[in-house]
């Protein structure tokens, strides 16, 4: 797949792409529960019994599961910007369609991938990274432990599944109710990003290798140099992504074709980056020997700074300095017993910066 192609690019929408956006936020509320005037009127149409109802019908998470892209792929609906026609192909797909169309994707994308087998998850990993290496991209995580997880929420969604009806009438809900109306207060931001993409390429699409200085920085065309040289070098097409979240980083790789958004950093950039700050300060905490001694020291039962110190050896104040850094990033808390304080483990703040950490990273679910 390195061969010169005349790939050329286009301008592009993908309702898909949108919604799998859209039911990622329901697995990173932490990072989006920061209120922002771009999203509020979005958050606010979304009803609690939407978000209580999504796990039961997917799984105790989306997070890392583009099972709404998966099923775009193999429907052949990335480039539909119509909800109905795109969700019709998807919601009337079964299982033995579903694994049919993975092997015409499979086999239409030239890749040399093992079709001995039949789980559609071993077959879907496999091309996955194979899509990857064809483009001198090398992932370090097992792509399997994604779709398996992907292919536990698509079973269950197919034509013939157990949450098919239901799946698809949630999904129906939050679009005309909450998704379309606040997508309609979003049209000037998408228009301007595509008349963005059209001044820097010249028109809204072309068989030569389009210019890329009118990018932002944080562009993955810009930053990841093997997408920029597909592109460049003709093996890559293209396609401008054009959405309404501002997501600055997105990019989706398939064979011969790459999907890559043109907004600058956003609302949603910004408060992934106050979350990050928010776990860096709380993981600072840790990245001390004797405040982690400490930790084990008061994880059952609460214990005062004189005798912390004593086991410790070390002076007093230096207890009290550690607990305070310790309390301040809500690790602990301190209470008042006779003339002494004392410290104990707040257990279920420890557990959610791991959890906030490994969403931060977008580590795959724990088995």
């Amino acid at each position: 797949m390195t061969e010169k192609t005349s790939a050329g690019w286009d301008i592009t929408q993908s309702i898909a792409l949108e919604l799998d956006t859209l039911i990622s936020f329901f697995g990173k509320h932490t990072m989006m529960q920061e209120p922002v005037q771009d999203y509020a009127g979005l958050l606010d149409a979304i009803l609690p019994e939407w978000k209580a109802e999504l796990p039961e019908l997917t799984g105790k998470s989306t997070q890392g599961r583009s099972f709404l892209e998966t099923l775009a792929i193999v429907t052949g609906q990335l480039h539909t910007t119509d909800y109905s026609a795109a969700t019709l192909e998807m919601r009337g797909m079964d299982l033995d369609g579903f694994r049919q169309g993975v092997r015409r994707v499979i086999h239409e994308s030239g890749l040399t991938v093992d079709l001995s087998g039949d789980d559609p998850a071993v077959l879907l990993s496999s091309y996955s990274r194979a899509v990857y290496e064809a483009y001198g991209l090398h992932p370090l995580r097992d792509p399997h432990q994604r779709t398996s997880a992907e292919m536990q929420v698509i079973g269950k969604i197919l034509k013939g599944g157990e949450n098919h009806d239901r799946f698809w009438h949630w999904l129906d809900r939050l679009y005309y109710e909450a998704y379309l109306p606040w997508r309609k207060t979003r049209q000037q931001v998408l228009d301007e990003l595509e008349q963005q993409a059209v001044l820097g390429l010249g028109k809204e699409s072309g068989d030569d290798v389009p210019t890329l200085f009118w990018l932002p920085d944080m562009n993955p065309l810009l930053r990841i140099p093997e997408l920029k040289n597909g592109v460049e070098n003709g093996s890559l097409k293209a396609s401008f992504w054009v959405e309404p979240f501002a997501l600055a980083d997105s990019w989706l790789l398939q064979p011969r074709e790459i999907f890559v958004t043109i907004a600058q950093p956003g609302a949603i950039y910004q408060n992934f980056y106050r979350f990050s700050n928010k776990v860096a300060q709380r993981m600072q905490a840790l990245a001390d020997p004797t405040r982690l001694i400490i930790l084990r020291m008061i994880r059952n039962i609460g214990m005062n700074n004189t005798d912390m110190a004593e086991f410790l050896k070390v002076a007093r104040p230096t207890v009290s300095i550690h607990a305070r850094i310790l309390r301040e990033a809500g690790l602990i808390r301190s209470f008042a017993e006779g003339r002494s304080t004392k410290h104990e483990v707040i257990a279920e703040e420890l557990d959610k910066l791991f959890e906030d950490l490994r969403m931060l990273l977008d580590l795959p679910d724990k088995p």
